[in-house]
């Protein structure tokens, strides 16, 4: 379903141009890195920006990817864990994912400034917080390619006349923005990588799977339920699937009182049935968890088969 940001694109982005415009430009943006630990959690570092260093490039980035309004107003729909496309903007309140609460702090009061034992490769983002009249915007992106130029030659700098090689590492940042926040508004500007990434989403999609699972309920009617929770740590794709179900107890609710059905869908010729067929029950009539089947179960657990009502045609919903 389309829908308008809370964002206010254009509004924002008048708000940077004339920032862009004063003489104290510099006081109104910081710069935040983050680095990937070990155990998949985002840690955040904060660089001395001396002044007029890199403040007025990290504006002309936001300004330069917005000032199209062709681009502002493209198509807006609300962020879906399992359906995405790069072609549109997905927005979102934090509110909808609690470990998206803690990044404001992060920012502001976590933020580390030791940079010892850190090597470039080591971070895989970076935040600008622009301080606008409207509120403060924090707008996301990821390193671009010079690595890859590295490895298949070298950097240098040209001043003055003089070619000089560089042999200190350095940063590329990419000028194409991943996502937006302001306030409770997020706006994911086509790819959800970086934003999933940053926000620790793969253990939150787990750990709600994993939740959704352990509920009594589901011994009711799957026979191996600690087999499937154990699996779901190392399976995203199921763990995404999982989590969206768990968000839509209409769905729960359907298959529950209608469990009796599971076996006429698994039983049926219709061709675009056939794939259920592979799914198998245990002598008590309870559903049987295996890797090999784990997909069509978590697609007869969502309800997804379905038959029309007026052309009784058979088909599967995509959206789960």
């Amino acid at each position: 379903m389309s829908q308008n940001s809370s964002i206010n694109l254009e509004k924002i982005t008048k708000e940077s141009i004339q920032i862009l415009q004063e003489d104290n430009y510099f006081s109104k943006v910081s710069l935040f890195l983050f680095t990937d630990q070990a155990d998949s959690s985002i840690q955040v570092y904060t660089p001395d920006l001396p002044k007029e260093s890199v403040q007025k490039k990290l504006l002309e980035i936001f300004v330069n990817q917005f000032r199209n309004k062709r681009y502002r107003n493209k198509e807006v729909e609300h962020f879906d864990i399992t359906t995405q496309s790069k072609k549109k903007f997905y927005s979102l309140k934090t509110s909808e994912f609690n470990t998206i609460k803690p990044l404001p702090s992060k920012l502001t009061d976590e933020a580390y400034t030791d940079f010892n034992d850190l090597k470039i490769d080591d971070f895989i983002g970076y935040c600008a917080e622009l301080s606008l009249p409207s509120g403060k915007l924090h707008f996301f992106s990821n390193f671009g390619v010079v690595n890859k130029v590295k490895r298949n030659g070298f950097l240098a700098n040209l001043h003055d006349g003089k070619l000089t090689g560089l042999t200190k590492p350095v940063f590329g940042f990419n000028t194409k923005i991943s996502f937006l926040q302001m306030n409770d508004d997020i706006l994911i500007l086509g790819t959800t990588n970086l934003f999933e990434r940053i926000f620790e989403l793969d253990k939150f999609y787990k750990q709600e799977a994993v939740k959704f699972i352990d509920r009594p309920q589901t011994a009711v009617f799957i026979s191996n339920p600690e087999d499937m929770s154990a699996d779901v740590e190392d399976d995203t794709v199921s763990a995404r699937r999982l989590t969206k179900l768990a968000r839509d107890s209409r769905r729960i609710k359907y298959f529950e009182e209608n469990y009796k059905r599971v076996k006429k869908v698994i039983e049926s010729k219709d061709p675009e049935f056939k794939k259920f067929s592979v799914v198998e029950f245990d002598t008590n009539g309870k559903l049987l968890f295996s890797k090999k089947t784990k997909r069509e179960l978590i697609t007869l657990i969502a309800d997804a088969p379905y038959e029309s009502i007026i052309g009784h045609r058979s088909g599967i919903d995509p959206s789960m």
